[in-house]
């Protein structure tokens, strides 16, 4: 698959111009800029076999760019072994490099040798930041992206090619600092005009955190944002299904979202078994004032608990098997047999 990027004019300039400054290496071997400058056009020609929105799906040919990259890397490195006067940029460069080739160990070892020598600018911080955060290092993490963002300002380091405001949040979360990681998720959103380019689920984040903050309203409202972008979110209406299940207890709103979330996508068991349980208590709720319509709930449960339940344990006849059984289908048959009989006795 070609890359949006392609260009075949392009791409034999390129090789062209590689060509040539490969001619000039082999006349002087030693020359530190030439292979600087030959790193620059294999990361060139690179990009033609690569999408720009790099976050998303890879779209393009994943061996010729990583082939380039490679090569682009091992040209800046080369060049800055002569320790000859080069451009401050091939420092960063060498840096972004490790980045494309997501070496995020070698990228921190190497930003903490810049800093001793030749210094950081902030974009390598950013790199470093990032780096941390794919290594799960949070508190470096967050120390690195708020370097970025005093030094660059909210708006800038919003556009630096990294969200880094919600990979900030993330941070934060995991370091259960969950207000502070609301706030980021906040400023992306404010920041940026199309959310929901974000390659993470942001409006998901947010809710997750207010989830851990107990404010189930307002993880509900983080939840219909994200499914007004995404209708079929199944995570989405799953989860918020659970909020209103769980906590509102309305149980008609729980059953609508479970029951979409089942019409998109039906290999999720808990999902069944929620839906399942949202039934039998829409049932008892229903019981007062429309018996026919408790009467559907309850077979309804009896039915999605019996998918949850051959999901789970499909024919084993274990004693923990038949426990479940009679825990989830046995009480829902037992409701709908005695809403049977209390309305035969009114016969």
């Amino acid at each position: 698959m070609l890359s949006p990027l392609y260009d075949a004019k392009r791409e034999k300039e390129l090789i062209n111009t590689i060509d040539n400054i490969t001619q000039a290496i082999k006349d002087e071997e030693n020359n530190a800029v030439h292979y600087f400058a030959r790193a620059l056009e294999y990361y060139q020609l690179s990009q033609q076999y690569f999408d720009i929105f790099e976050s998303f799906d890879f779209i393009g040919d994943e061996e010729l760019y990583y082939k380039y990259v490679n090569k682009a890397y091992d040209d800046v490195d080369k060049a800055l072994s002569f320790n000859q006067p080069l451009n401050d940029y091939a420092y960063s460069f060498k840096l972004f490099m490790l980045k494309k080739l997501k070496r995020w160990k070698d990228l921190i070892e190497y930003g903490i040798k810049l800093e001793e020598s030749v210094g950081l600018t902030t974009k390598d911080c950013a790199l470093i930041g990032e780096a941390f955060f794919n290594l799960e290092n949070w508190q470096d993490c967050v120390d690195c992206y708020t370097v970025v963002i005093e030094e660059f300002g909210e708006k800038d380091a919003s556009n630096i090619g990294i969200d880094i405001f919600v990979e900030r949040g993330i941070a934060y979360s995991e370091l259960k600092q969950y207000e502070l990681a609301i706030n980021d998720y906040k400023k992306h959103i404010e920041l940026k005009e199309n959310v929901e380019l974000c390659k993470y689920n942001i409006y998901g984040l947010m809710a997750d955190a207010y989830e851990q903050l107990e404010d189930y309203e307002q993880a509900l409202s983080a939840y219909s944002n994200l499914l007004k972008f995404d209708e079929e979110n199944v995570t989405g209406l799953f989860r918020r299904g659970r909020l209103y299940c769980d906590f509102i207890h309305n149980y008609t709103l729980a059953v609508e979202d479970f029951e979409k979330a089942l019409s998109i996508s039906q290999d999720n068991r808990l999902c069944y078994s929620f839906c399942a349980y949202a039934y039998v208590h829409k049932g008892e709720h229903d019981e007062a004032n429309d018996k026919t319509l408790a009467l559907h709930d309850y077979e309804k449960a009896i039915e999605y608990y019996k998918i949850a339940h051959k999901m789970e344990f499909g024919d084993k006849n274990s004693q923990e098997a038949k426990n479940s059984y009679w825990a989830t289908v046995g009480y829902a048959m037992q409701l709908k047999e005695e809403l049977l009989n209390e309305k035969f006795k009114l016969c």
